[in-house]
Order: C-alpha cells, then structure tokens, then sequence
C-alpha cells in the first residue's frame, strides 16, 4: 500500500536552490552568439565574411567587365553594400571597445541589407518567372527548365541561407552594441 508522503520544507528548498544555476547557464548562452563563437569574437568572423565577400564581389565586377558584361545590380552589391561593411569593420577593429564604432558596424550591416534584400527578391522574381511558350514548344523548353531548377538549386537556396545568416548577424551585432554601450556605462 502506498503512504502518502507530504512535501516537506528541504524538498522546496531543494528546488529553489538550482535557481542560480540556472541563471549561469542562461549567462553562459549568452556569452555566445553561435553555439561556439564566443560573442566577443563574433565581429572578426562577421569582418572576415565580410570581407571574403567583398572579394568574391571584385572578382566577380572584374570578371564580368573583362567579358564585356555590365551588371548594374553586381556594381550596387560592391559599392552599396560590401565596401560599406569592409569600412565598418575596420573602424571597428581600430577602435573594438567604442560604443559609436560597434554601433557603425550594427547600422551599417542593417543598412546594407535592405539593397541585398531587394536585388535577391529581384533575381528571385527573375528566376522563378522563367517560362516557355506552351503554344509553340520547341526542344529547348527542357533545357530551359533544368537550368531554372539547377538555380533554384544552386542560386536561391543558397542566397536566402545567407540573407538568414545576415540578418542573424545583425541580430549578433545590436546584441554587441549594446554590451559594449553597457560596459562603457559601468566604467563612468
């Protein structure tokens, strides 16, 4: 037969007493901005994406120019958004512990979103709207839907993981921002 067995004041002290630990544990989540870079190192990773993309986007102005190509949406990408956020990340690498340098690098990178945003949405408009004419098909209509599905594939997929991983780092930086902002406060 079972007894009932009343809970007793050590049993509820026992559950308030893991309370501070589980506070530590939300302050260790929060010293990292990914489950393993610690947040004071995040800016240099974002710097140094940064500024591997800002490179990929050289080349690609260099190549498309050296093929007699122009691509206006390539030169807004370079100059609107990669070179801004180059800039800003070395603002920020000079002066790491200013609050105005995190928070050029935190409006920088939400600013320089919205153009990026806007030119994959466009592409993505582009792409998805490649169709044939069903009243005339021709040997090419195939063709021409492998290579609309190989971009979905290898452009858009890829291009939307990269703006969530943007706006992910955007989410990091204000969270930078603002860290920085308080500790400058604590040392007044």
């Amino acid at each position: 037969m079972d007894t009932y067995q009343p809970q007793g004041n050590n049993q509820q002290q026992n559950h308030y007493v893991s309370i501070p630990n589980q506070q530590k544990d939300k302050a260790k989540r929060q010293q990292y901005c990914c489950c393993c870079v610690n947040i004071k190192s995040a800016p240099t990773a974002i710097g140094v994406y940064d500024i591997i993309y800002f490179i990929g986007m050289v080349l690609l102005v260099v190549r498309l120019y050296s093929n007699n190509g122009s691509s206006i949406l390539s030169l807004v990408n370079l100059f609107f958004t990669s070179l801004p956020r180059v800039i800003a990340f070395t603002i920020f690498t000079v002066k790491s512990r200013s609050t105005k340098a995190s928070a050029i690098m935190f409006w920088v990178r939400v600013l320089s979103c919205i153009p990026i945003t806007f030119i994959s949405i466009y592409l993505f408009q582009s792409i998805l709207s490649i169709e044939t004419n069903p009243d005339k098909p021709s040997e090419s209509d195939g063709l021409t839907y492998f290579v609309k599905y190989v971009l979905i594939i290898f452009y858009i997929i890829p291009q939307t993981l990269i703006l969530l991983f943007d706006y992910y780092f955007c989410f990091v930086l204000r969270k930078i921002k603002n860290e920085i902002a308080r500790e400058n406060s604590q040392k007044i």
